[in-house]
């Protein structure tokens, strides 16, 4: 199994797809207003993105989710109006449900796919085995990269002033928010 890992090419396709994606929003959305930027990597398909979503977006999805969840529950189907239960979140957490989700999207070159083609079974030990290695290496580097865009953005794009946030993905969740 070849687990390797470019750790200081990772962290310049990162930087790179941050800038990449901050200027095609400028010159595709000048005006758009950004309430969430979040990065992602995904280590069985070796892609990373770069999404991004307005407050607007956030509060109809959100709110989507509000009747979704009373219908269900006027229903009578607990167990689906639990999977819309209200979790008090003001913005989307979910970077595949984004206004603009994928926005800037690079096909990794810093490490290897070789792990998946030796099993069948997508979730395999084997894979969960390298992706586990990746994280190691790969979540501090989407700290620092998120931070990097979190100060980028707001020196260069129109951010939501009261509750602009950045996130990045883990080996658990799709989105860790950026502490400042």
């Amino acid at each position: 199994m070849d687990t390797n890992f470019n750790a200081a090419l990772y962290q310049e396709e990162m930087l790179s797809l941050v800038n990449t994606a901050i200027k095609k929003l400028k010159a595709e959305h000048p005006d758009y207003t950004v309430f969430t930027i979040s990065l992602t990597t995904d280590f069985a398909s070796g892609v990373s993105a770069v999404h991004f979503d307005s407050r607007a977006s956030s509060e109809r999805y959100l709110k989507n989710e509000a009747e979704q969840y009373q219908k269900y529950l006027q229903a009578g189907n607990l167990s689906m109006a639990e999977m819309y239960a209200p979790t008090g979140e003001i913005r989307i957490t979910n970077p595949a449900d984004f206004e603009l989700p994928f926005y800037a999207e690079i096909q990794n070159e810093s490490f290897s796919l070789n792990f998946e083609e030796e099993q069948e079974d997508e979730d395999s030990e084997l894979e969960d085995e390298a992706s586990c290695v990746y994280w190691e290496e790969a979540t501090p580097i989407l700290k620092q990269v998120a931070a990097v865009a979190y100060r980028t953005a707001k020196s260069e794009l129109n951010v939501d002033t009261e509750a602009f946030e950045v996130s990045y993905n883990g080996p658990e969740d799709w989105y860790y928010p950026l502490e400042k």
